[in-house]
Parts: C-alpha cells; sequence; structure tokens
C-alpha cells in the first residue's frame, strides 16, 4: 500500500521536473536558461546578495549557482564582487539591463502561470503556499 506521504513526494518530484522543462522552453527566447532566470529574478529583487543565500532561496546546487553566476556576469547582468564584511563570501546583483530582463522573465512566467492555473480555486491555491514553503525550509541542506 502506498502512503500518502509517498503519492505527495512522487507528486512534488514530476511537478518539480515538469516546471523546471517548461521553465527551460519560456526562458530560451530570452536566452537563459530555467535556473539562471530564477536566479536572475531573485537577484534583481533582494539587491546584494550572496551566492550562498541564493542556493538557500532557491535549492539550487552550488555548482549550478556559481555556474549561472558567471554566466549572467559574462552578459552583464549580474556583477560580482567579494563581500565586504566577509572575505569568503561573494554577492551578486543586477545591473540595470538584468533588472529590466528579470522583470521580463517575471512578465512571461505570470502570463504563463495565469494560462495554466485559470480555473483553479484561488483558496485553494492560496492554501497551498504555506505548506510549500514549510516544507522547503525543512531541508536540511538549507542554510549551508
Amino acid at each position: 500500500m502506498v502512503v500518502i506521504e509517498d503519492q505527495f513526494v512522487v507528486s512534488l518530484l514530476t511537478l518539480g521536473n515538469w516546471l523546471s522543462r517548461v521553465g527551460g522552453r519560456l526562458m530560451a527566447p530570452l536566452g537563459l536558461s530555467q535556473q539562471e532566470s530564477v536566479i536572475l529574478i531573485d537577484a534583481a529583487g533582494r539587491g546584494p546578495v550572496s551566492q550562498k543565500e541564493l542556493r538557500s532561496n532557491l535549492l539550487l546546487e552550488r555548482s549550478n549557482v556559481s555556474k549561472a553566476v558567471l554566466h549572467l556576469t559574462s552578459m552583464d547582468l549580474l556583477t560580482s564582487e567579494p563581500s565586504p564584511t566577509d572575505g569568503r563570501a561573494v554577492l551578486v546583483r543586477a545591473t540595470p539591463a538584468g533588472d529590466q530582463l528579470a522583470e521580463r522573465c517575471m512578465r512571461v512566467y505570470q502570463e504563463w502561470n495565469r494560462r495554466w492555473l485559470d480555473g483553479t480555486d484561488p483558496h485553494r491555491l492560496a492554501d497551498a503556499i504555506p505548506l510549500l514553503d514549510e516544507l522547503r525550509l525543512r531541508d536540511p541542506e538549507v542554510g549551508k
């Protein structure tokens, strides 16, 4: 017998894989991968942010964040500099071009989300957000 937790995990994994593929297709015309787009959006929305904070907030692997930051920096969408308070930390921030592209990425995602979620009860969506956030924060790797 399959327990509800197992069904839930399989559903989340399947949905996560599918959303990553969709995000990749949506961002390809903008010259970005799905992971690059969420890193750019997060950096643009939070100002100077460490790569560690990006990893923790977005639940990404260190190497993926490093590669994405290098690529986004080479495209003049992010700047990268050592933290003035922690010599081990690297802070990234969006350039004006990065801010503009982050806004464009969000508009693409928002339009797609409206079509995808059309007809879904908004109360059910609102109820799901705190649960998903709680589960995300239970990751023992968050904050490392």
